[in-house]
């Protein structure tokens, strides 16, 4: 094996470990980056603990609490996070 075909197969083996991690990291994507302000604290329900997690949050200013993604931790949020909770939604 000459030196430039040492140099294609290392390049060939490196694509294909590339894809391969491309594949693992598409499969966590859709799961990873979908907001689901209804279920504020991702525990799969829709119930009182999503109103403690994102009140808490929303008291203590965290821009994890603005739902509405207008730059402000306000009375905004609030009716967003209650429409999405009240309708079990993922936005």
């Amino acid at each position: 094996m000459n030196f430039v075909q040492s140099i294609q197969n290392r390049v060939c083996a490196c694509i294909r470990s590339l894809a391969v991690l491309v594949a693992v990291v598409a499969s966590f994507a859709p799961a990873a980056f979908t907001l689901c302000h209804g279920n504020y604290n991702r525990d799969g329900g829709f119930d009182g603990g999503d109103i403690d997690a994102f009140f808490a949050a929303w008291e203590a200013g965290d821009p994890a609490a603005d739902v509405n993604a207008d730059g402000a931790t306000d009375g905004g949020d609030i009716g967003v996070f209650f429409t999405a909770w009240e309708g079990g939604l993922c936005l």
